[in-house]
């Protein structure tokens, strides 16, 4: 992965209720936000840790594998550690340990997903239906709270997971909701599926491409 944006990202989250406040980019130790539609800069690119990003994200200050909403704050994924943020980035309100450790992810103990995880999204407004995780080829969904498997692992494009994913079936690198479907990237690419993930709404295509993410051209 290059070090613009246009050829990647690393993690993606969305700020307010399906990005209605714009979503969060991230790659290296950089990151930037666009406005609700992603046409616009609204912030960025810059240092992970600064004043006006994530501060609280000193321990994960580069390289963040995967980020979601959980409806409290949010969660960051690195290697075999989370964290876990106040809504505004600014405090810890989980410092950085194990994904499985009690109060953080137990569901995705005895699995793969407890050494790290490619990316995550939330299911339902921050998490109401869960959380759905991916690494590798196989995709996971815990119940809200963490605490359970829901589904899987599985393929990632099982008929009961990500049907329409089949260009993206492995080593999905970032997922958000933007309410009004799924997006997700893979080195300079993304796509977009209808909330179920049986449809494909946006074919795989540049993530700079008109109409996908061209605030990230850059």
């Amino acid at each position: 992965m290059s070090n613009g944006f246009r050829d990647g990202v690393s993690a993606a989250v969305a700020s307010g209720s399906h990005g209605e406040s714009g979503f969060w980019f991230f790659k290296g130790n950089q990151a930037l936000k666009t406005d609700p539609d992603g046409n616009k800069v609204e912030y960025g690119p810059a240092d992970i840790t600064a004043s006006e990003a994530w501060p609280a994200l000193a321990p994960f200050g580069r390289d963040i594998d995967a980020a979601v909403f959980s409806g409290t704050g949010f969660w960051f994924f690195k290697g075999n550690q989370c964290t876990k943020t106040s809504p505004d980035g600014r405090r810890a309100e989980v410092p950085d340990s194990p994904i499985t450790a009690e109060g953080n992810w137990p569901a995705l103990a005895g699995t793969e997903f407890e050494n790290g995880v490619d990316a995550a999204v939330e299911s339902g407004d921050g998490g109401k239906s869960g959380f759905w995780f991916f690494k590798g080829n196989q995709a996971l969904k815990t119940d809200p709270d963490g605490n359970k498997v829901e589904y899987g692992p599985a393929d990632i494009t099982a008929p009961e997971a990500w049907p329409a994913l089949a260009p993206f079936g492995r080593d999905i690198d970032a997922a958000v909701f933007s309410g009004t479907g799924f997006w997700f990237f893979k080195g300079n690419q993304c796509t977009k599926t209808t909330p179920d993930g049986n449809h494909v709404l946006v074919p795989a295509s540049a993530i700079v491409a008109e109409g996908n993410w061209p605030a990230l051209d850059r």
